[in-house]
């Protein structure tokens, strides 16, 4: 076998990976920030690729629970009390720019040096992430590592979609940040597992649509413009096993947001508490 040839066998699967988080990229709409990383750091000269995918489930979100009952209600031929449309309003200011649901994910991260490590993610193709962080080996041979990191990420959505809460997203942004940390134990990078904490602050700005609006609050077309804040704290635990150049990695985020919005024509007072759990998966090739 030539050395094209085995080339081209290795290259194939990474393509299909490239393929299937581009497709999958169409439907996913998600607020998710997945980290499927191990705390050590790569070796110095290789690049490691990950394609993969989140869900973010939530678990307790009351304000949204309430949207999604006043919602059908209303797409059901009921008209709009009040209650229900400040409950609309609530939802969709606090979860239209970061809605739940399904997301893709594209990464490419390399080391800088010995204990340095930089990546560049794509999440939903919308949102762009940027990192860089640290390891500390110890241990024997330094099979368990300590990483502390801070990253960066910023979107713009220009496509309509249902966003949760019922609404219908007409534009929106999304910017924000995190303090990242992982102590983990590999064994000789034929497994990894770890265990990390994210505390982190997210803004996001919304154009929301929904006919409970129109004639009411919002402009003339029904549209309503919001701005939500989330303080965001997140566990969790992962697990990467591989061998040579390809590794599958799964991870179960346990995610808490604190947080508070204001939408425009409407003094409905929108704050409160979300718990989501977000499992993601990934499949990762090193070059």
């Amino acid at each position: 076998m030539s050395v094209g040839h085995r080339v081209g066998v290795l290259c194939a699967p990474a393509r299909w990976w490239l393929v299937a988080g581009v497709v999958s990229s169409s439907v996913a709409c998600a607020h998710a920030n997945p980290a499927l990383v191990p705390a050590r750091i790569g070796r110095p000269g290789t690049i490691v690729a990950d394609v993969g995918g989140a869900y973010v489930a939530p678990v307790a979100e009351p304000v949204l629970t309430a949207g999604r009952v006043a919602d059908e209600r209303v797409r059901a031929g009921n008209a709009p009390t009040d209650d229900e449309r400040a409950a609309i309003v609530r939802a969709a200011s606090a979860f239209g720019a970061t809605s739940t649901g399904p997301a893709s994910y594209l990464a490419v991260r390399g080391a800088l040096g010995q204990r340095v490590e930089l990546q560049g993610a794509l999440i939903n193709l919308r949102t762009a992430r940027f990192g860089a962080r640290r390891a500390f080996g110890f241990g024997p041979e330094d099979k368990w590592a300590f990483a502390m990191g801070l990253a960066a990420r910023a979107g713009v959505d220009v496509a309509s979609y249902r966003a949760a809460g019922g609404a219908e997203l007409r534009g929106g942004e999304v910017f924000g940040g995190d303090f990242n940390a992982q102590i983990g134990r590999t064994s000789n990078e034929l497994y990894d597992v770890w265990a990390g904490a994210r505390l982190g602050y997210t803004y996001g700005g919304a154009r929301l649509f929904h006919p409970a609006f129109v004639g009411s609050i919002g402009d003339a077309a029904g549209v309503l413009s919001a701005r939500v804040h989330r303080v965001e704290l997140s566990f969790n635990v992962g697990l990467r096993v591989g061998f040579g150049r390809f590794a599958a990695v799964v991870e179960l985020d346990t995610a808490m947001a604190f947080f508070w919005a204001n939408a425009d024509t409407t003094t409905v007072r929108i704050d409160g508490v979300a718990l989501s759990l977000v499992p993601s998966t990934a499949l990762a090739i090193t070059f």
